[in-house]
C-alpha cells in the first residue's frame, strides 16, 4: 500500500472538551434566562442518555445531515427535557432555542497535551483527520481552539449522517486518508474507538487517565503516550 500513514483521531473527551456536556449547557441557559432555578445538572443527565443520534449508532439519518434539520431534531429532544423537569412546552421550547449558540460558541478548551500529540504526529508526516459523533458546527470549533491546522479533514456525524461505532463511519474517514500506508485511530472510548476501527483493520490506541473496565491490546495513559504507540508503529 503507498501512501503516507495516517490517524483518526476522536475529538470530545480526547482532544478537547466541554465540562458538564449537554446537561450541563441546560444548566447555563437556565442560569441566564430564569435565574433562582433549583435545578441541578444531575436533574436534566437524568433525562439525556437517550434520544441523541449517537444513542442509536445503527440508524443511519441521512435526513439530518442539514444543520437546519439535525439542530432542530435536536432541540426537540432537549424541549422535551426541559418540560420533564417542570417547564411548560412554550416556555421549554424557547429555552432549548437558546442551547445551540451557547454550547457550539462557548465552554470548549484543549484537554492538556492535546498540541503536542498532535503536532508530534504531523510532523512525522502522518495525516491526520478527527471523526466525532458531534454537531455540525464541529469544524469551526476545531478552528476556534487552535487545532484545525493539524488536519486533513473534521468529520462529524451530524454532516455523515453515521455515528460511530457503524462502518460506514470509519469507511468515510479512512475515504479522506487515502491513499495510505497504515492506518490508526486514538480515542477514549472502547466501543467506538477501539473495536469499532478494529473491525476495519485500523490499529486503535484508547487513550484515558484510568485503567479500562475491558481489556484493550493499546491502552495510553496521556496523549504524549498515545503517540508514542502511533509513532512507533506498534
Amino acid at each position: 500500500m503507498t501512501g503516507q500513514p495516517g490517524v483518526i483521531w476522536d475529538f470530545d473527551a480526547t482532544l478537547a472538551e466541554r465540562p458538564g456536556l449537554w446537561s450541563g449547557c441546560m444548566i447555563e441557559v437556565l442560569d441566564a434566562e430564569d435565574p433562582g432555578h433549583r435545578l441541578t445538572r444531575q436533574d436534566l443527565a437524568a433525562h439525556t442518555g437517550t434520544g441523541f443520534p449517537w444513542h442509536a449508532p445503527q440508524h443511519p439519518h441521512p435526513e439530518l445531515c442539514e444543520p437546519r434539520e439535525w439542530w432542530a431534531a435536536i432541540t426537540r429532544l432537549l424541549a422535551g427535557v426541559y418540560q420533564r423537569v417542570g417547564y411548560p412546552p412554550e416556555r421549554a421550547d424557547r429555552l432549548a432555542a437558546g442551547v445551540r449558540e451557547r454550547y457550539c460558541s462557548t465552554g470548549w478548551r484543549v484537554l492538556p497535551g492535546a498540541h503536542e500529540a498532535l503536532r508530534r504526529v504531523r510532523e512525522a508526516r502522518y495525516r491526520q483527520v478527527i471523526l466525532s459523533n458531534h454537531t455540525p458546527e464541529l469544524p469551526d470549533i476545531v478552528a476556534r481552539l487552535g487545532l484545525g491546522g493539524y488536519f486533513d479533514a473534521v468529520l462529524t456525524s451530524a454532516r455523515t449522517g453515521f455515528e460511530k461505532p457503524h462502518d460506514e463511519a470509519y469507511r468515510i474517514a479512512r475515504d479522506a486518508l487515502e491513499p495510505c500506508s497504515e492506518l490508526w485511530m486514538v480515542g477514549d472510548s472502547v466501543r467506538a474507538d477501539v473495536h469499532g476501527p478494529e473491525r476495519h483493520g485500523i490499529r486503535a490506541v484508547l487513550v484515558r487517565d484510568e485503567p479500562p473496565a475491558e481489556p484493550v491490546g493499546r491502552h495510553a495513559w496521556s496523549l504524549a503516550s498515545a503517540a508514542e504507540y502511533v509513532l512507533a508503529g506498534a
